[in-house]
């Protein structure tokens, strides 16, 4: 099971490795944007919830 996780990170990290900056710099905006969509959702909801709770 081990060597399944580490044979999946190998395989990113191996992509990771053979991007350019621009193209790293995209992919984690992506990723930031997506958790702070995530985290604003969550926050509102449980907000809300407290509200009308």
């Amino acid at each position: 099971m081990i060597n399944i996780f580490l044979k999946i990170f190998g395989f990113f990290a191996s992509i990771w490795s053979g991007l350019s900056n621009e193209q790293k710099d995209k992919i984690i905006n992506i990723l930031v944007d997506a958790f702070e969509g995530i985290f604003r959702k969550y926050f509102r909801d449980s907000k809300n919830e407290v509200k009308h709770g």
